[in-house]
């Protein structure tokens, strides 16, 4: 496995769409709320954020400011759709991108159930680039409809990293970010060989301290001067603050902290699995 890692020297001469997908938090259903983003972002300058995925019946049905609500701190953040009613989700790339200014990209799997043809996801991307999608952000696993939990859906499918690879081999034009199973920044590394990006999940969650790392490691920024004590001072302001605007308990913003002294002697920590 290559263990090296890229420089600022390598980062020079990527397209905009390829940096601002170089890293990214994947959107957490109950996990990558505002209050979390918040601390990323004080973790990480340049990775891009992920809300919580928003299903279209929840924005048109429910608490609108409950799932769009953010902060200005955290830009780049991008809000993650989902459904199946076409007519809401406005789910053709194309009518998405006549509606909207900002840039439309896809989050997808590499197959349904046990369909596991390369043609299958190939077809899939070709013909949503040809709608005008230039961004795909590919979940190395099928997702299995039947049989499974969503847990089990993240877990048990196996990962296809090679089938990802080809995709960008194949459309060397389009920006192709991974996700799925990769915990450390030499598989990071690793990938980023191969594809232009790199999603995280659960990893990022459970220990965000990593992202403290990103923007030295994978951006060629100076060493960051952070520390765990400082961002816990920021982030004790930050509940403060909500607290006396919007009377947001202080538990729903620290339980996204509890992951932050992860791996130092004597600690336990960690959430639940996304």
């Amino acid at each position: 496995m290559n263990q090296t890692e890229p420089t600022g020297q390598d980062f020079i001469g990527k397209t905009d769409l390829q940096r601002a997908h170089r890293l990214s938090v994947a959107p957490m259903l109950d996990w990558s709320d505002k209050h979390c983003r918040y601390l990323h972002r004080l973790l990480s300058r340049h990775a891009r954020l992920y809300t919580e995925m928003v299903t279209t019946g929840a924005l048109l049905h429910g608490d609108v400011p409950r799932h769009l609500r953010f902060n200005a701190e955290e830009h780049a953040v991008a809000l993650q759709l989902g459904g199946s009613d076409t007519a809401d989700l406005a789910a053709c790339v194309k009518a998405m991108r006549d509606v909207v200014s900002i840039p439309v990209t896809v989050k997808h799997r590499i197959g349904i159930d046990r369909e596991e043809s390369y043609g299958f996801v190939r077809d899939f991307v070709g013909t949503l680039s040809e709608a005008g999608c230039e961004v795909f952000i590919v979940h190395a696993r099928n997702a299995w409809l039947k049989g499974l939990s969503p847990k089990e859906n993240r877990e048990v499918p196996p990962l296809r990293y090679d089938i990802v690879h080809q995709l960008k081999q194949d459309f060397p034009q389009l920006t192709i970010s991974i996700n799925g199973g990769i915990q450390t920044s030499a598989q990071v590394a690793e990938q980023l060989d191969h594809v232009d990006g790199v999603m995280l999940g659960r990893e990022a969650y459970h220990n965000p301290w990593w992202l403290a790392q990103w923007d030295e490691t994978f951006y060629g920024e100076a060493a960051s001067d952070l520390t765990r004590e400082g961002v816990e001072e920021q982030m004790v302001a930050y509940m403060e603050r909500e607290a006396a605007e919007q009377g947001t308990s202080w538990y729903s913003i620290a339980r996204h902290m509890l992951g932050l002294r992860h791996g130092l002697p004597k600690v336990r920590g960690g959430g639940k699995g996304a």
